[in-house]
């Protein structure tokens, strides 16, 4: 009977460790889960479009400094959330991955926007000099750029998300003409 009694507080300690790592397995069962950041996609051409044209072999961005920018229809070529483009989107493209292309709505005072939201994009990184949004689109930050409130550590890294359900509302990122992210706030 001796033994029994040491082996008494060795089985406590056994149970109250089992106990605590299934309730730390279970908050990790509830806990959001986000991807790991894409392979960058860094945009080679930057521009203002002045108008859009199309044809047999694709669209044809004509940029207001005169470049025209071919973007095919087939092949491993990437639209990014765009098409047929208006007049004064920024226009982001690139030869990564076969090529891509992506365009930034205009929100009026040379800032256009690129944003994480609450399905598509629940979460944007900080790179340290740059913007990596969950598009692949990878944006340097300008010389005065600022954001308020600052990323948070997200598994092992600096990043924005879009909590669910508590009603904060999701970042907008400012990109200037030449495709820097100027700016990040709260999205109004």
């Amino acid at each position: 009977m001796a033994v029994v009694a040491p082996m008494r507080p060795i089985l406590r300690l056994t149970a109250a460790m089992l106990t605590l790592a299934l309730a730390v397995q279970g908050c990790a069962l509830f806990a959001r889960h986000y991807p790991n950041p894409p392979l960058p996609l860094q945009p080679t051409t930057v521009g203002v479009i002045a108008e859009t044209t199309q044809d047999a072999s694709g669209y044809h961005a004509h940029l207001v400094d005169g470049r025209v920018i071919d973007l095919p229809q087939n092949g491993t070529f990437k639209l990014i959330g765009g098409g047929l483009e208006d007049k004064g989107t920024l226009l982001l493209a690139g030869t990564a991955g076969g090529g891509f292309e992506t365009p930034l709505s205009s929100l009026g005072n040379g800032c256009w926007e690129a944003y994480v939201g609450p399905s598509s994009n629940p979460i944007v990184w900080d790179m340290g000099d740059s913007i990596l949004f969950m598009t692949g689109i990878e944006l340097s930050k300008a010389a005065d750029y600022q954001v308020s409130p600052a990323p948070h550590l997200v598994d092992g890294r600096q990043a924005w998300t879009v909590p669910e359900g508590d009603g904060a509302p999701p970042m907008s990122f400012c990109a200037n003409d030449r495709g820097e992210i100027e700016w990040g706030k709260p999205l109004q």
